[in-house]
């Protein structure tokens, strides 16, 4: 496979633009030309690394406050003390949304909150979330953002111009350093046009960056449901190298008695669904040893609500089972906050 990284690009941000002392071609002329020059953002919280083909990666609820004080940062889940006490270095944020249009871009927070975001930052859990980056990628672990989620807020519903997506993009992954994003596609934000317009600036970033990009979408034990199959159509259109389409193997209603069979299943049906769809939109045949290398698998552990089954660590040992024997890309979950 090959490998990635993320460039450090200056060219796409659109953050803040320097204009330079005019420069003159010749007396004569006296023509001038104006140099603009784009900051790269810094967020203060360090550089991403490259992700291992196969990861153990938990969602985790960046925006939920924290108090036990052994794992908060300022309320921030405080994911390097769980590196350290338990080895898992690799996690998902979720979820980074958008609060509408500002000033000509999209205007973005940690789950859409006021206070959580550079532009608007309450100086407290905000610095607690950067701080929690940045402390976990110095003890040798690393982050992916999360855009979208179940609430309503993912940058595609309020806007599908391409360029301003873009730089969207483009602003967060450099600002945080990111090498990795997921695009958690749920609820009102599943439109296949809206998503063929993401996929397409999404594809432009990629391109301009290398940034490793996963899709999280809904699923039934018969596989992905249909508005899920026409967003990875889309992102398939488009052109996108997806590293992983992550499963949410949670919450399938009381259709499903055993919650923990349906997500093996699952997991079996979206290979041949991903198969399927690879050669139909993207022109390419998958084996199924690179087909299940491309899942990624979520369960909701724990209590989830009362009409849903406790999903045990009995039942989360099976899924893990079950995605080593089938050797797929990534085994999520939702959330490490619960866990904790």
């Amino acid at each position: 496979m090959k490998k990635k990284g993320l460039k450090r690009v200056l060219a796409g941000a659109a953050l803040c633009s320097l204009l330079v002392a005019p420069l003159f071609l010749n007396e004569e002329q006296g023509a001038a030309t104006e140099q603009t020059i784009r900051a790269t953002p810094d967020f203060g919280v360090g550089q991403g690394i490259e992700w291992p083909e196969q990861v153990v990666a938990p969602f985790v609820d960046i925006t939920a406050y924290i108090s036990d004080a052994e794992l908060s940062n300022k309320g921030a889940l405080n994911m390097a003390a769980i590196a350290r006490e338990t080895g898992q270095r690799f996690f998902n944020l979720g979820f980074m949304q958008a609060r509408g249009i500002k000033n000509g871009k999209v205007d973005w927070a940690w789950g859409s909150f006021a206070g959580l975001s550079e532009s608007d930052s309450d100086q407290w859990q905000y610095e607690g979330i950067k701080q929690s980056i940045r402390e976990l990628r110095e003890v040798g672990g690393d982050a992916a953002v999360s855009f979208g989620g179940l609430n309503s807020g993912a940058f595609w519903e309020v806007t599908q111009d391409e360029d301003m997506l873009y730089d969207a993009y483009m602003e967060v992954i450099q600002g945080y350093g990111f090498t990795r994003i997921d695009f958690d596609v749920e609820a009102a934000a599943m439109g296949y046009h809206e998503n063929l317009a993401n996929a397409k600036a999404v594809k432009r970033l990629q391109d301009a960056t290398g940034v490793d990009v996963t899709l999280t979408l809904p699923v039934m034990p018969t596989g992905l449901i249909s508005t899920g199959l026409a967003v990875l159509q889309a992102y398939l259109e488009a052109g996108v190298d997806l590293t992983n389409v992550n499963i949410m193997t949670m919450c399938y209603g009381s259709s499903v008695p055993d919650y923990a069979q349906g997500s093996l299943d699952a997991v079996d049906n979206t290979m041949v669904q991903l198969k399927n769809h690879y050669k139909q939109y993207a022109g390419k045949t998958l084996t199924d040893e690179q087909a299940y290398a491309k899942l990624g698998t979520t369960p909701s552990v724990g209590f989830e609500n009362e009409q849903h089954p406790y999903f045990t660590t009995d039942m989360f040992n099976l899924v893990v089972q079950h995605a080593k024997e089938r050797k797929i890309g990534m085994v999520s979950y939702w959330s490490m906050n619960r866990d904790a």
